[in-house]
């Protein structure tokens, strides 16, 4: 926020070349930090993938309509198919025509 606050004083100023090396020392500093929130996402994406895949229930993500978004890969185990193969809306799992 240091930096920020110098960046701001220096437009106030009027110090142009300051505040465009300044623009671009912000610019880096943001770059950073949203390569660090990235990475700390796949890392816990990682993680949470390891769980599901160690655990025996099975857990889904279903839309509104039906639609099977995630299901974890022990519905092979438990009910003997394996994700890809399986039909991809719960409603018709249930109520096949």
């Amino acid at each position: 926020f240091a930096i920020l606050h110098i960046a701001l004083e220096n437009l106030r100023t009027g110090s142009l070349a300051n505040a465009s090396i300044l623009r671009g020392l912000i610019f880096v500093l943001v770059a950073i930090v949203i390569g660090i929130i990235a990475e700390q996402n796949d890392r816990l994406k990682n993680e949470l993938q390891k769980i599901t895949n160690a655990m025996l229930d099975i857990v889904m993500q279903v839309r509104y309509d039906g639609n099977i978004e995630y299901i974890t890969p022990s519905v092979e185990t438990v009910l003997g198919f394996s994700p890809p193969g399986h039909e991809r809306n719960l409603f018709i799992q249930i109520y096949p025509s």
